[in-house]
């Protein structure tokens, strides 16, 4: 048991003791107060939580006092209410909605869930924020990988930007330095922005025959260059999968050839779609002129549902600006869908 002034406390008396203190040291810097919790005691006459709500330095509401007549028991094997918020009366104005939930109605819980639901502009002067629709949403938080990816990529930016110095000269001054506080939330504003574009969705590469060849010929120049690092004898030329690559005899030459090579490689994945599309086209050309019609029409049917995906796409990009107010209305084609509709 805890001692004060030679009288022993139970752990209750001794917490509503070491609240109240806290209570009374931020009472003197002018701040609103909001308690909740699981008390284990229910409020009432003469017991300690009573005292904690009537201290006359900090006074404490019940936030939730109308909802008891509605809820018997906080939690599955009680008959009283022990769980409270206690709020400041000056944010009882504040409150829009308040209530204790059903047992297990969101999460498996006991004692039974509650809430508290502000006016933000109220309180803070300006309103409640909206989530961004998924489909802007670069990152998913149920998604561990991406998560991780978030958290590291912010941290790295904090920490190149000397963020935690800053907040320690920005806590430890007495008075308020508005120019510094607002650099630290520009700094925090830019990390999550720059960790957001690393968790960006990469649409991924469609493939194609000239993709497939531009890099079979970058993987067989590298091995070349490495033979050549390794005085390792090599042949001058290499085919294989119909493509034939020349291996140039010294390093400098080959690192010229797999500079071009990877230029060739960004151009393709640059119109990856038309050059699948291009191809796809040229067999089924290929496959009617000899007769082999039923390939023919797999391969167009290939192509238009490939088209009609790049349609789409197109579509998506216009919703998302739709959405975010950047245009007001659209303008549909009278054949749409095709996939000539741009």
């Amino acid at each position: 048991m805890l001692q004060q002034d030679g009288r022993q406390l139970t752990p209750t008396e001794a917490f509503i003791t070491d609240i109240t203190k806290w209570l009374e040291e931020g009472k003197k810097k002018g701040e609103l107060f909001i308690v909740g919790g699981d008390f284990n005691e229910v409020l009432k006459i003469g017991s300690t939580l009573l005292k904690l709500c009537t201290n006359k330095t900090v006074p404490l509401v019940d936030s939730l006092a109308s909802k008891e007549r509605d809820n018997k028991n906080s939690f599955l094997s009680g008959q009283t209410i022990i769980d409270y918020v206690f709020v400041s009366p000056e944010l009882l104005p504040a409150i829009r909605r308040q209530g204790y939930n059903r047992f297990d109605q969101l999460i498996i819980t006991d004692p039974r869930g509650m809430f508290i639901d502000f006016d933000t502009e109220m309180l803070f002067g300006n309103g409640d924020l909206k989530l961004a629709n998924k489909k802007m949403r670069y990152i998913q938080a149920k998604d561990p990988y991406m998560v991780k990816e978030y958290i590291d990529a912010m941290y790295e930016h904090l920490e190149n930007q000397n963020v935690w110095q800053l907040h320690s000269q920005l806590i430890s001054k007495e008075h308020l330095n508005a120019e510094l506080a607002e650099r630290v939330e520009k700094i925090l504003t830019d990390a999550s922005l720059v960790a957001e574009s690393k968790c960006k969705f990469r649409q991924k590469n469609w493939w194609s025959v000239p993709l497939a060849k531009a890099k079979f010929k970058l993987y067989t120049l590298k091995t070349h260059l490495s033979q050549l690092r390794c005085d390792i004898t090599v042949p001058t030329r290499t085919t294989k999968y119909g493509v034939t690559v020349e291996c140039p005899p010294d390093i400098k030459t080959t690192q010229t050839q797999l500079s071009k090579i990877q230029r060739e490689i960004k151009t393709i994945m640059c119109n990856s779609q038309d050059k699948r599309v291009e191809y796809n086209k040229t067999i089924a050309s290929i496959n009617a002129i000899t007769g082999r019609t039923t390939k023919e029409k797999v391969l167009k049917a290939i192509v238009n549902a490939e088209e009609m995906a790049k349609v789409w796409t197109k579509i998506g990009h216009a919703d998302k600006k739709y959405e975010s107010g950047l245009i007001t209305s659209f303008q549909i084609p009278v054949t749409w869908p095709s996939s000539n509709c741009d």
